[in-house]
């Protein structure tokens, strides 16, 4: 049989459960216990207590295609909002997260130019901002001269954006130590960044 993931809503996180199914081909999703079909490519979710839940990943799974973010409702989980990013290169999203107000961060990686932003290395990261009804609000595209990669994300109490990574190159005036170091960036709400470190 093929391996399918199955999350579970328990206090505003998600418990991840693997089982075997034959039949089908997506994963599933449960909420208060109902079933979601989510597409092909996804890859992070995040619920929040106003009964809405986020969905990201690559479109088709296919990095050159774009990436996906779709605000779901719990209770009968129709799609509120869908949209789709394009970069003018491969695009990666990893992980999406909301804040107290609602607004949705979207955080990956792209090879490429990201709207309009400055291409910096081999793989830079990138964060999206987008409002509770599906506008963006702004595009972040930040890193080193060479690969970076986006691991997590956090929202602090007064809605600043904590973001983690690694990276194999330099960053301001801290010099890579070898192979893939850590680094953390903290940004504003308006989308600046407060330092690197």
């Amino acid at each position: 049989g093929e391996g399918y993931a199955l999350f579970h809503f328990q206090q505003n996180k998600f418990v991840k459960k693997t089982f075997q199914m034959n039949k089908y081909s997506r994963y599933l999703w449960r909420l208060n216990s109902r079933y979601l079909r989510l597409p092909k490519g996804w890859k992070d979710i995040y619920a929040m207590k106003k009964k809405v839940a986020f969905v990201t990943g690559i479109v088709n799974n296919d990095p050159k295609t774009g990436i996906f973010v779709r605000k779901h409702q719990h209770w009968n989980h129709r799609i509120m909002w869908n949209r789709m990013y394009r970069s003018n290169a491969k695009i990666f999203a990893r992980k999406v997260i909301a804040d107290s107000n609602g607004n949705v961060y979207v955080y990956g990686e792209t090879t490429g130019s990201l709207h309009s932003q400055k291409h910096l290395g081999q793989r830079d990261l990138f964060l999206i901002k987008i409002s509770p009804k599906g506008k963006r609000l702004w595009t972040m595209q930040f890193g080193s001269e060479k690969d970076d990669t986006a691991t997590d994300i956090h929202i602090t109490k007064n809605n600043s954006v904590l973001v983690t990574g690694s990276t194999k190159g330099d960053l301001d005036n801290t010099y890579n130590k070898g192979g893939a170091d850590i680094c953390i960036f903290k940004i504003h709400p308006k989308g600046y960044l407060y330092k690197k470190r």
